[in-house]
């Protein structure tokens, strides 16, 4: 039952970050720019590789330790030897395919076993074939992997633009390991289930649930897959509350002082200025004066304009009470086109239906 559950939350994750766009989640450049997540992800796969060696004779897993320690060391850019120069997620890649291709003698010993250790009997057969079909599933998948890793580094060495993104072949590795991983699980369920072994029920949720990425990234697209993973577990209001709070702050931050120019929003869509041109809407205007909390800018017919100091330094904790404890509000009866005007949408009050 844990590995079934563990299986789910890792599949949740693994969608989520090989859906998520290469520029948002740029899964190398984390890796560069924070060694402990680099060094915590090396010894999480380098225990795993421990465990299936242990568990698996002839014990061959042991050779995916060699890639985490390979992954632990980081990307050395300026070696002379290409296998220090490939990007850690390339690293965790052949990891992936290591461990495949390992996986190809432990089934055929299996099947090996059943075939001339057990009585021949229909059963003992069926469980043969299945370990063998097994054997070619984790072959074919990490021929697969280990051909799509070697199109990268042979694009990446003669491409010069930097249009070959390690985070993609990270993306695609994982997605694909999931699903011949997932397909292993099923066919070890049906050998389970012939041994009449109440764990059965477990592996082939397993087997179901792992394929599932590859499943909904080519059914629906990834794009449209991290859509609605976005929307349902990137929901949260009070985040977006606190994000406005935060760009408050970084705004309210920004220091005034005597001739910097400031811009007032006039809203009368000037037509002399392109709709894109800042000064279709707002007008530049001089700071003149700085006081401690207010601050003036000369207008054109010579006036002065007074304007609280933006932010007054204050945290976005303190800006997001303030908002909260300023809102207002207005019954249904008495929203009127006059008090939609300006301020609130920013249009004509002829242009709001």
């Amino acid at each position: 039952p844990f590995q079934s559950f563990a299986a789910t939350f890792f599949v949740i994750g693994v969608t989520m970050i090989c859906t998520s766009p290469v520029e948002e989640v740029a899964i190398d450049d984390i890796f560069k720019a924070r060694p402990y997540v680099r060094k915590g992800a090396s010894v999480a796969f380098a225990s795993c590789a421990a465990g299936f060696a242990y568990r698996y004779p002839p014990y061959m897993h042991i050779i995916g330790l060699l890639a985490c320690v390979w992954a632990y060391k980081g990307e050395q850019s300026d070696s002379s030897y290409l296998l220090l120069r490939l990007p850690v997620t390339v690293r965790f890649c052949v990891f992936l395919a290591i461990m495949s291709l390992c996986f190809v003698p432990v089934y055929l010993m299996k099947a090996n076993w059943i075939w001339t250790q057990q009585p021949d009997t229909e059963e003992a057969r069926m469980i043969a074939v299945w370990n063998c079909c097994a054997a070619l599933d984790q072959l074919l998948g990490g021929l697969t992997l280990t051909a799509k890793i070697f199109k990268h580094v042979s694009l990446s060495l003669h491409s010069s633009d930097g249009e070959v993104f390690p985070t993609l072949l990270f993306h695609k590795t994982f997605i694909l390991a999931c699903l011949f991983s997932g397909i292993a699980h099923l066919l070890e369920a049906l050998h389970e289930n012939t041994l009449h072994d109440e764990q059965w029920i477990w592996t082939l949720w397993v087997g179901a649930v792992l394929p599932l990425p590859a499943i909904m990234v080519v059914i629906f697209g990834r794009d449209r897959v991290c859509n609605v993973l976005a929307k349902r577990f990137d929901r949260d209001v009070w985040r977006s509350r606190r994000d406005g709070a935060f760009i408050a702050e970084l705004l309210g931050s920004l220091p005034v002082h005597l001739g910097q120019t400031w811009w007032i929003h006039h809203g009368r869509n000037d037509q002399r200025y392109h709709a894109a041109d800042p000064r279709y809407n707002w007008e530049p205007h001089r700071v003149v004066m700085v006081q401690r909390d207010t601050f003036a800018v000369k207008a054109k017919r010579g006036s002065l304009l007074w304007h609280a100091l933006p932010g007054g330094g204050q945290s976005a904790s303190v800006l997001l009470e303030a908002a909260r404890n300023s809102l207002r509000c207005i019954d249904w009866a008495r929203l009127t086109t006059e008090v939609m005007h300006g301020a609130i949408c920013g249009n004509d009050a002829a242009d709001i239906s």
